[in-house]
């Protein structure tokens, strides 16, 4: 459901005007996108089509009313950690509200039980993006955010001087790791149903 959810916004703030029916705009999309047959059966796929068009709809009344325009949408933010370069993806780029205010990064989320600042403190991911949206947008001050769709609150990602060396730490382990082993064999699992590249994946294809 969530490939769904964040391809109806990316598209409606991609495409512009997204005060501009949005709700029908949203839905639309999330038709088009939505997956049901990786459901598990038919209940589970009415019950999640029926959440995502309603979680759709209340981010077309709730969130683009205050932000009818966004910097960008599927935005890479490039950045070089341990001496490596590396990519993080935003979802949606707002300008700064006002003045002295921050640029908004946000990635959105649809977690059942959405996380807290202290989890995604501990996220690698989270880490990653918060730290090449300072590098990427710099010297514009950054707010780095998840979204969460199902409460549709933003949770602010920041870390500590000591948390953010201890990202650098794994980043860099993570580094070396991937230079010793040159082969990552795939296996497929229930993780599947939410990747980006099943469509390329010979083990998904079996």
């Amino acid at each position: 459901m969530h490939n769904a959810l964040r391809g109806s916004i990316v598209r409606l703030y991609r495409e512009g005007n997204p005060q501009e029916n949005a709700e029908a705009k949203l839905l639309e999309s999330f038709d088009e996108l939505w997956e049901g047959e990786l459901c598990a059966d038919s209940v589970e796929e009415e019950r999640l089509a029926a959440q995502g068009r309603r979680i759709l709809s209340e981010f077309a009344a709730e969130f683009v009313a205050e932000r009818p325009a966004a910097l960008a949408a599927d935005m890479s933010l490039t950045g070089e950690l341990c001496g490596v370069s590396m990519v993080a993806v935003a979802d949606l780029v707002f300008a700064p509200a006002g003045e002295g205010q921050p640029v908004v990064v946000m990635r959105l989320n649809s977690r059942g039980r959405p996380p807290g600042p202290g989890e995604l403190s501990k996220e690698l991911s989270a880490g990653i993006l918060l730290l090449l949206a300072g590098q990427h947008l710099a010297p514009e001050e950054v707010k780095v955010g998840y979204y969460c769709l199902r409460p549709g609150k933003l949770v602010e990602v920041s870390m500590s001087d000591d948390a953010m060396a201890h990202l650098q730490h794994v980043v860099t382990s993570r580094v070396k790791r991937m230079r010793r082993e040159t082969e990552f064999a795939p296996r497929k699992g229930k993780h599947c149903r939410w990747c980006r590249v099943r469509s390329r994946c010979e083990i998904w294809r079996r």
